[in-house]
């Protein structure tokens, strides 16, 4: 599915029925990539949705909703570009709150 205006590599996870979840993925960053990757998480549809992701040196944690992303978070983490080399995402969604990690590092 593609989610947003922006041509990205995401995964999606939960339904809109979820409240309070954790999801976790392992990723790879090939050089068609350009090391911009992420989770998708309380998608209503492909114009409203949250997204965990790493672009470019940044981790994000962003809201996508009326045409635009709204950065909720955002933190400098240093990767290297190998392409063997896995990465791993996470977010914990409870009620209004979501937090996202990336490799450990709270985002």
């Amino acid at each position: 599915m593609r989610f947003g205006c922006a041509r990205m590599s995401s995964s999606s996870v939960g339904s809109t029925a979820w409240t309070d979840y954790s999801a976790e993925i392992k990723l790879r960053f090939p050089d068609d990539i350009r090391n911009d990757a992420g989770l998708v998480f309380r998608a209503r549809d492909p114009n409203d949705f949250y997204s965990l992701r790493f672009q470019g040196g940044l981790a994000r944690l962003m809201r996508f909703t009326g045409g635009g992303f709204i950065a909720i978070a955002a933190q400098g983490i240093n990767i290297l570009n190998n392409p063997d080399q896995f990465h791993n995402l996470k977010v914990d969604v409870a009620g209004s709150w979501a937090r996202g990690f990336i490799n450990g590092q709270r985002v």
